[in-house]
This record gives structure tokens, C-alpha cells and sequence, in this order.
């Protein structure tokens, strides 16, 4: 991903360590806000969709870098995947296997 930005870099830091930390048979929202390094309490998933509309947002505003249209297609599928699959009460691998099958990272 983009280096230019903190929402983006944070992102992928997140993102990249809980693909490689997060036990793929356990619920994602736990996963997610550890990575974050927040308590893993419920409530707490919205900082996790703060952080992903933030990325998109400074992605959009970044329309001078190459690639950007496939930066923006990419964020916006990830965060598809993140609102139609109910994060708290699902295995960790059904987001992780689209991070890396689809190169997220």
C-alpha cells in the first residue's frame, strides 16, 4: 500500500499483523482489535471501520500517485467484505484468505 499516509499505513500495518499473527479458527473482531492494540471489546470493532474509512479517504485525496485507481478498488472491496460479513462472529480466515488472495497487502 501507500507509505504517503498514516490512515493507509496503519492499515496495512493492522491488516498485516493480523494475517500473519491471528489464529485463523478464531472470531475476527478480537484478531482485529488486538492487532490494533485495543481490548478486545465488542464495541470497539467501530475503530477498526474508522480507520478503514479513513484510508479511503486519504486515498482518494492522493490522485497524484500511479496505480491509484487499483489502491481505491482495493479498499473499497476490503471494506465490502468487512460490512457484509458480520466481523465479530466470524472466523478470522474468511478475511484473511481475501487479503492474500486478493493482494490486499
Amino acid at each position: 500500500m501507500l507509505q504517503q499516509s498514516n490512515a493507509l499505513r496503519r492499515l496495512e500495518e493492522t491488516l498485516t499483523e493480523a494475517v500473519t499473527e491471528g489464529d485463523r479458527k478464531q472470531l475476527s473482531g478480537p484478531i482485529l482489535l488486538k492487532a490494533m492494540k485495543l481490548s478486545e471489546q465488542p464495541q470497539n470493532i467501530v475503530d477498526f471501520y474508522e480507520l478503514l474509512n479513513k484510508a479511503e479517504e486519504e486515498a482518494r485525496s492522493i490522485r497524484n500517485k500511479p496505480k491509484i485507481d487499483r489502491y481505491l478498488q482495493t479498499l473499497e472491496e476490503l471494506h465490502q467484505v468487512f460490512v457484509v460479513n458480520h466481523v465479530w462472529g466470524i472466523q478470522w480466515n474468511t478475511f484473511a484468505a481475501h487479503i492474500e488472495n486478493k493482494g490486499v497487502l
